[in-house]
């Protein structure tokens, strides 16, 4: 009988074991996908920080009297 619930206990820690191994590696690929969507929004505000940069640029050298 002991070895009936060792054998149940080892498979429901063997479940649990598998069950947060695939939490694990969700939480791996969200977070690959989140540094991934920064590295986009990163190169975007660069873009439009350049942008605006050329706009004052422009907008200094139109404005002279």
């Amino acid at each position: 009988m002991a070895d009936g619930w060792l054998l149940k206990g080892l498979e429901d820690l063997v479940s649990k074991v598998r069950l947060l191994e695939r939490e694990n590696s969700e939480a791996v690929a969200k977070i690959q996908t989140l540094e991934r969507e920064n590295c986009e929004m990163a190169a975007l505000i660069a873009l439009a920080s350049a942008k605006v940069d050329e706009l004052l640029k422009e907008g200094t050298t139109t404005n002279r009297p």
